[in-house]
């Protein structure tokens, strides 16, 4: 959606602008995206991980305004005791927050999101999707995010996209997508699927084929 792989066929615009004739730096103003992991290639401090974020809007060098950014986004994410330590000696967890707090300082419209979660416990896990909410709401932007925890978008989507192979089975309010019917399809398991605060709430019960059984017995 950014970019960064180009597509080879149909289009994808950004405020009307075709993206595969936007220059990185331009893309870079309207969309951040966090993977899933990143790698410590050189030796950054952690907040010059994050003024990175700020690259897209500065001139010649990082002034006042984006140093205070930075610093913003990291104690946005309860990160900013990491600040002068180095990306590459803390935990993968952490470096998730970083990640995060590098695209809250860009400032961009667009957030794209990578399994957010994925190194992260259940209570921070809950704390990274509340602060999306929050950033979504308070800052009128978007989040794009992929997630392999059905129950947290549920939770927490306005939108629903289940996808199977590249393909889109159903999309809509997650009520409408995430059924007992489309996690069958699309995950061969049966499961329940319950209503909590009027947010669907799956609870897998069984694989529906008969592969992995026979697999694990030998």
């Amino acid at each position: 959606m950014d970019g960064l792989i180009r597509h080879r066929k149909g289009r994808i615009e950004l405020n009307g602008k075709e993206i595969k004739k936007m220059q990185r730096k331009d893309i870079a103003k309207y969309m951040a995206y966090v993977p899933q992991s990143i790698s410590n290639i050189f030796p950054f401090k952690v907040f010059d991980m994050v003024l990175q974020g700020r690259y897209p809007h500065r001139h010649l060098r990082h002034d006042k305004k984006d140093l205070e950014k930075a610093f913003n986004a990291l104690r946005l994410m309860g990160a900013e005791d990491l600040a002068m330590r180095d990306f590459g000696a803390i935990s993968g967890g952490q470096r998730q927050k970083v990640t995060m707090a590098r695209a809250i300082a860009q400032e961009a419209e667009v957030l794209l999101l990578d399994e957010p979660t994925s190194n992260l416990d259940i209570m921070h896990q809950l704390e990274v999707m509340e602060l999306l909410r929050y950033l979504v709401k308070q800052n009128e932007i978007s989040a794009v995010v992929t997630l392999h925890d059905l129950n947290l978008a549920a939770k927490y989507a306005d939108t629903v996209i289940l996808l199977n192979q590249g393909k889109i089975i159903a999309s809509g309010d997650p009520c409408s997508v995430l059924t007992s019917e489309n996690i069958a399809s699309v995950y061969h398991v049966e499961a329940v699927v319950n209503s909590v605060q009027d947010r669907p709430h799956i609870i897998p019960i069984k694989p529906l084929s008969t592969h992995s059984c026979r697999r694990l017995n030998g």
